[in-house]
């Protein structure tokens, strides 16, 4: 419930990287283990509890 507590849970991600044609490739996935109610106790980036996926690439100009 709105501010409501959790006593502990656990958070988790795992990044693969490939360096491609001069450009760092990664994707990334990210979860927790808060479910339902616990999810408003959550402060993070992701406050629903979803699980996270996100693809980054990256260059250097210099």
């Amino acid at each position: 419930a709105e501010g409501g507590s959790v006593r502990a849970f656990n958070d988790w991600s795992i990044t693969f990287s490939r360096p491609w044609m001069g450009i760092d490739l990664n994707v990334i996935y990210s979860d927790s283990s808060l479910d339902g109610g616990e999810c408003s106790a959550y402060s993070g980036q992701n406050a629903q509890c979803d699980g996270l996926l996100t693809f980054k690439a990256e260059r250097t100009f210099y």
